[in-house]
């Protein structure tokens, strides 16, 4: 069933996130370790991101809304209600849709607002199958619904530093500004913890 689309209200006075980052995924601790790093992109990447921004938030809206009718928080059964009709109604890549019904998923589970209901900062949620970060040349390539935008300069410096080898980010958060310079917040594997470990903790507690 085709539902009708949701209208979305952006906030563009302020280059404040207006969400507290990360939240990619739909099951993962919030606890994962991350990294903030500010995007220089040219004129033409920041115009494609932001289309692809506003149209990921108006599929998070339309997935949130479908939720609500079915009566149903589960990511899921909203997928099978409303995958198709994302696609076709704002021309996201596959693995974007499904990270905007399970976004959508989560806030229904949290009974937060709909997307863009707040002050709203645009953004794009990404895992590792639409986006990569290569850290000799300190770029990143991310999906659009322009296709792939490859090289993208990072910038790593002061207190941010990527980290070189294993283990790689498996999730991304990119958090659009008016300006050219966005942020993309990487998230990190949890590191794995031993009883050893967890043992040893619990005795320095």
């Amino acid at each position: 069933m085709f539902h009708s689309k949701p209208s979305l209200h952006v906030n563009t006075s302020s280059p404040a996130v207006s969400e507290a980052p990360p939240v990619a995924g739909s099951q993962e601790p919030l606890s994962a370790p991350t990294r903030c790093v500010t995007l220089r992109l040219t004129p033409g990447q920041h115009t494609a991101l932001r289309r692809t921004a506003h149209a990921f938030m108006l599929a998070c809206a339309h997935a949130h809304q479908v939720g609500l009718e079915h009566h149903t928080t589960g990511n899921a059964a909203i997928h099978r209600q409303c995958y198709y009709d994302l696609r076709a109604a704002y021309g996201l890549p596959a693995n974007l849709a499904v990270r905007a019904i399970a976004r959508a998923a989560r806030r229904l589970k949290a009974a937060a607002p709909a997307p863009g209901e707040v002050g709203t900062t645009l953004y794009i949620e990404y895992d590792c199958r639409v986006f990569s970060l290569c850290p000799i040349s300190k770029t990143v390539s991310l999906a659009s619904l322009d296709g792939r935008l490859t090289d993208i300069p990072v910038d790593a410096e002061g207190d941010v530093r990527l980290r070189l080898g294993p283990p790689m980010p498996t999730r991304a958060v990119l958090y659009m500004t008016p300006s050219q310079v966005s942020t993309l917040v990487l998230e990190y594997p949890t590191p794995h913890r031993s009883p050893q470990d967890a043992s040893r903790q619990d005795v320095d507690a």
